[in-house]
Formats: structure tokens, sequence, C-alpha cells
């Protein structure tokens, strides 16, 4: 395993480690499990929000405008991958590939 590859992996684990204390999370942090922004409140609150998913679907529409929305690929899994898999379903596409590249440096689906 590569340094930056322990990075990133210990990175994900501090993440997912971290929604665990989250106090409030809203709709969307709840459905794809992942917030990118925290906020502190003075009271010890901790709010989790996720802009990944508001800004690949602002970035998105407009390239797809008039095209068929039938197939997506997306090449990654990290954390904003989740996000974009999220708005591709909303936007109805009907097949979705996620190549994603494994600890041997192989890519898989």
């Amino acid at each position: 395993m590569k340094t930056s590859d322990k990075s990133r992996v210990s990175s994900l684990v501090f993440i997912n480690e971290a929604l665990k204390y989250i106090n409030k999370k809203n709709k969307i942090v709840n459905d794809i499990g992942a917030a990118n922004v925290l906020i502190f409140s003075k009271k010890g609150y901790i709010e989790g929000k996720n802009t990944d998913v508001y800004g690949f679907k602002k970035s998105i529409l407009d390239l797809v405008k008039n095209k068929k929305r039938e197939m997506a690929i997306i090449i990654g899994s990290g954390g904003a991958a989740r996000a974009i898999i999220y708005v591709l379903i909303q936007m109805k596409y009907k097949k979705i590939i996620l190549f994603f590249q494994k600890l041997n440096g192989f890519f898989t689906h």
C-alpha cells in the first residue's frame, strides 16, 4: 500500500467515525451516509450537511439538458461518489456503472 493510499483510507475511517457524533443530519446525509460539512454550535451540537449533492446536481443539469439519461459511468468511489450516485438516481438514470480502484491498483466495477 502506498503512502497516499494509507492517508486516503484513514481519512475515510475518520469521516465514518465522525458521523456517529453528529446530532442533526439533513435528509441527504441520512440518505447517503456522508457529510462533508460539520457545523459546531456554541451549545455543543454538531450538524452534518452534504454540499456535494447540490454541487454535482447544479453542474450536471446544464450538461445533460436535452440528452437521454440512460447510462452514467462514475470513475472512483471516494466520498463524492455517494453524492453523484444519489443525484443520478434522482435524475432517473437507467444504468449507473461504478469503476473503483482496489488497493492492488486494478480497476473493477
